[in-house]
């Protein structure tokens, strides 16, 4: 168990300096994704300011064309209150005139119902060749931001929208032995199913390295306590006799 609790430690000691390496890392700019090699040239919409859904960073221009084409008139089912009009509080330079409505977009699918993503398309029913792309950068911030319109050197899948976490075969340490709940603990991987994507950026690959620390801290714990229980530690208990309460070490009580 001893033995167990060095690994743990001596994992921990290699993750420090693995994340004080990637602290002198800068965090990817949109002048580097502009410079990658897997370009082609399809356009897109850049939407680089948000701050979570980073698979939305980039989205296919031909797929918000195609979704404006089937924006309901009206809310599909009742429970939805899109499409709606938009206001343009933040005075954006949109390309289509009003009055305006909004309607999200979803990658690689039509909105229907439920809590929409960050990405609204902007539309006229009288002009339905003009519209324009917003999102809200931030989930609690409300603000809309107008998308840069890219006409070429679109990466497909530049950020992939992650897949539902798939068991891993290989082991992992585990303290189910201990008799408290097992926990179980995976390294976590910065490569990507996709081959051709722009690796994770250093940013979620600290955050990573600290969900996976916080793992290390707690089996360590959890180790320590149970040698510390194993450990016969003296009972006070009166000999035949005596006083009460006069104490004296054995390792079992009377």
């Amino acid at each position: 168990m001893a033995a167990l609790t060095f690994d743990a430690l001596t994992q921990l000691n290699q993750l420090n300096r693995l994340d004080s390496q990637m602290s002198n890392f800068s965090v990817s700019s949109e002048e580097n994704w502009e410079t990658a090699s897997d370009f082609s040239d399809c356009s897109y919409y850049s939407l680089f300011e948000l701050v979570k859904d980073k698979w939305y960073r980039r989205i296919p221009a031909s797929q918000v064309r195609d979704q404006v084409k089937h924006i309901p008139d009206c809310p599909v089912v009742p429970e939805s209150i899109y499409p709606r009009n938009f206001y343009n509080k933040e005075a954006l330079p949109l390309q289509a005139s009003g009055p305006w409505r909004e309607y999200p977009f979803c990658l690689n699918k039509s909105y229907v119902l439920g809590v929409p993503g960050p990405v609204r398309m902007i539309v006229n029913s009288s002009a339905p060749d003009d519209f324009d792309v917003v999102y809200h950068p931030q989930r609690l911030n409300r603000a809309a931001v107008l998308a840069k319109y890219r006409p070429k050197r679109y990466s497909k899948g530049a950020v992939p929208k992650p897949l539902p976490p798939r068991a891993s075969n290989s082991p992992t340490p585990s303290f189910g032995s201990l008799g408290s709940s097992s926990t179980t603990t995976s390294f976590p991987s910065v490569s990507s199913p996709y081959p051709g994507y722009i690796p994770i950026t250093p940013k979620f690959i600290q955050y990573q390295l600290a969900q996976y620390q916080q793992t290390l801290f707690q089996q360590a714990f959890e180790a320590n306590k149970y040698i510390q229980q194993q450990i016969l530690l003296p009972v006070l208990c009166p000999p035949p006799g005596l006083y009460p309460y006069y104490p004296a070490f054995t390792q079992y009580s009377s």
